[in-house]
């Protein structure tokens, strides 16, 4: 018996638009005709051919041409699909039920949108059968005692319990647990453990879900083949320049991830926000405890596993599930996290090499990873291209400044249509309600993509130089990306236990959190 909602409009429309032969050759067509575009653009815009020193430019944008117009068109044919799914007359089965996991390390004092009861408040609201289950992950402050004041949850046989009452009446189970520190991996991995239902979403402490995005998330895996689903993550805070530039990157990134869903290729389900199956997860060990990045590799078991077992796990992305987070607001937890979600990313690549090429693995193993090389090479050659076109245009030779300049101005002009394009498709993300109330004036969004090529990426890529050392030693520890308050000199324990202080500056912890 089929269950319910598998051949819907809906499952449909998360299914490949290609197969993996389908966006290679789309892939490898398109960077054709984009280095058709850019050697015209040389010839007959400014008379000369690229020199044999800008080829490494030349690949560089062609690259990024290439891929971003197809994802483009895949997204857009992803989110039209989704829209008459949207409009199919036929009553939709409801969602799955659903266990929600929060992983919480230092998090009180914390409150308002950004903080630990806040979210758990949102997950708790949403229409779907749910449970909610919050790990404190040995915090050294009073996470855990105030989340358990706030509910005014009571002892159990492990943890506290209780219940948050929604407005429709339903009383939502709300288990807390307090374990020793042994990173967000390991907390996710014992919350599930003890979960009932058969759909787990886990969700950051510090992100709140928009209204009825647990339900879209649930709903996918009505489609049995669908073993982990990604949520749409929108960022609110951007109230600064560095924040509002890590907003047009998240909007440009979301309709990346959807492209990618698109092709069958989807490597990252940001753990910020996401779904997985629980037999699927428990068959492959669940999350990571010896990884920087445990949502990420998370992708990588499955896909591991489907090619032991003979299939090709579907991994999603469901644009109408939206979440909105805090993204770091100071350079230096800015290039923490990068640090730590690129050097997370190489180990990765790594340690499960043996899926590159792979036809067994599907899209991911023969059109996403063998693009992932060049990922991982990016930062590297983005500064190869930069010194390439600024000793060009420092040239004596005219013509080849002329070439120098138009490339980068041609790569300047492709990031404003990109960005363009991302907003337009990004109207049929989440709640539009909700999106417009966080996001910056669109002048400000268009400012930092104006000036993005000059500042922005090239902080990116810096951020990321430090990865490879971090990627070579191992490391499995990190510096926290969200900077702490600081104890006042004359601070007594009871104030910090209670959490009336704040945070005390906490030690890098092992896994994420």
């Amino acid at each position: 018996m089929t269950p319910p909602g598998a051949d819907s409009l809906a499952a449909q429309a998360r299914r490949p638009i290609l197969t993996p032969a389908g966006a290679i050759s789309a892939i490898l067509l398109a960077l054709g005709v984009a280095v058709v575009i850019i050697e015209a653009f040389c010839v007959h815009g400014l008379g000369a051919y690229a020199a044999p020193s800008l080829i490494v430019a030349v690949f560089f944008v062609a690259f990024d041409l290439a891929t971003g117009g197809v994802l483009l068109w895949a997204a857009r044919a992803r989110l039209a699909a989704d829209r008459a799914a949207l409009q199919d007359t036929a009553e939709p089965p409801p969602p799955p039920a659903a266990s929600v996991l929060i992983a919480a390390y230092n998090e009180a004092g914390a409150h308002g949108q950004g903080g630990l009861v806040a979210t758990v408040r949102g997950v708790a609201a949403q229409s779907l059968t749910l449970e909610v289950l919050v790990g404190d992950d040995g915090s050294e402050d009073a996470t855990y005692d105030e989340v358990v004041a706030a509910f005014a949850l009571v002892p159990g046989i492990e943890g506290h319990t209780g219940s948050i009452r929604r407005v429709d009446g339903v009383e939502v189970p709300l288990r807390v647990f307090r374990f020793d520190h042994a990173g967000k991996g390991a907390t996710l991995n014992a919350l599930a453990a003890r979960a009932t239902h058969e759909v787990l979403i886990t969700i950051d402490a510090d992100t709140t879900p928009a209204e009825g995005a647990l339900g879209h998330l649930a709903s996918a895996f009505l489609d049995p083949r669908v073993e982990s689903a990604a949520g749409v993550v929108s960022v609110r805070n951007a109230s600064s320049i560095l924040t509002r530039h890590q907003y047009a990157e998240y909007v440009k990134n979301s309709i990346v991830r959807i492209g990618w869903s698109a092709l069958g290729a989807l490597e990252q389900v940001p753990g910020a926000f996401a779904g997985v199956r629980a037999s699927a997860f428990r068959a492959v060990g669940g999350f990571p405890t010896d990884s920087l990045t445990e949502d990420y590799e998370l992708t990588y078991r499955l896909v591991d596993r489907g090619l032991r077992d003979g299939h090709v796990p579907l991994v999603v992305t469901v644009p109408r599930a939206q979440a909105f987070t805090d993204v770091p607001a100071t350079f230096r937890g800015f290039v923490r996290q990068r640090t730590r979600w690129f050097a997370g990313f190489l180990s990765t690549l790594f340690r499960f090499r043996h899926l590159i090429g792979r036809p067994g693995a599907g899209g991911f193993g023969v059109v996403r990873l063998p693009l992932k090389l060049i990922d991982a090479i990016l930062p590297l050659l983005a500064f190869a291209s930069l010194i390439v076109i600024l000793r060009g245009v420092a040239s004596s030779v005219l013509v080849l400044s002329n070439v120098a300049v138009g490339i980068f101005v041609l790569r300047w002009a492709w990031d404003l249509g990109f960005y363009a394009a991302a907003l337009h498709l990004a109207r049929s993300l989440g709640d539009p309600v909700e999106t417009r109330r966080h996001a910056p004036e669109r002048w400000r969004g268009w400012l930092c993509t104006a000036t993005e090529a000059l500042t922005y990426v090239w902080l990116k890529h810096a951020a990321v130089l430090r990865a490879y050392g971090w990627a070579a030693r191992r490391v499995r520890t990190w510096e926290p990306s969200r900077e702490r308050p600081r104890i006042a000199a004359h601070a007594r324990p009871a104030d910090v236990v209670s959490g009336m202080v704040g945070s005390p500056p906490c030690a890098p912890p092992s896994a994420p959190s």
